[in-house]
């Protein structure tokens, strides 16, 4: 899929998570979830290339806990979140590329943390990927050049 495409659905699905995070004081409460029983959803006019599913979303600040499941070989734009993101790799791997390194390829466990306004951008190996992240915010896509990700656009 097309970068340019990827980040117009993540822009789309940016909206409408943050669009369905709950408001109001309510007390978080304890679950439990199992992998084959989460309901995948495909972001606005997406493909089925990209889904996710929402673990859960703090009804206060909007921090979301969610699951990314990706097709191999997907590349998703240089971005930045206004708040701090944690990824963890739970199936297959990804390439975490900012400004300034070669890339870091993660497999299966392996963990990046990106402070608020850090631009990075996810590459997915050649295997399905599933990829549990963390903002600590409401969600939202900050699209930018692909040359402050220190990718050269093609």
């Amino acid at each position: 899929m097309q970068c340019s495409v990827l980040a117009a659905l993540m822009l789309a699905t940016a909206a409408w998570l943050s669009a369905q995070t709950p408001q109001g004081s309510a007390a978080p409460r304890p679950f439990e979830t199992d992998l084959a029983k989460l309901t995948w959803t495909i972001p606005p006019k997406a493909d089925s290339s990209v889904q996710f599913a929402i673990l859960r979303a703090d009804s206060v600040s909007g921090a979301t806990q969610m699951l990314w499941r990706f097709r191999p070989n997907v590349k998703g734009p240089c971005e930045w979140h206004a708040s701090n993101q944690s990824i963890v790799v739970v199936q297959g791997s990804v390439m975490v590329k900012r400004a300034g390194m070669n890339g870091t390829t993660l497999g299966v466990g392996g963990f990046a943390f990106m402070p608020k306004n850090t631009r990075f951008q996810l590459t997915v190996g050649s295997a399905p990927t599933i990829v549990f992240a963390t903002l600590e915010g409401r969600p939202d896509l900050n699209p930018v050049g692909a040359s402050e990700c220190g990718v050269s656009p093609k």
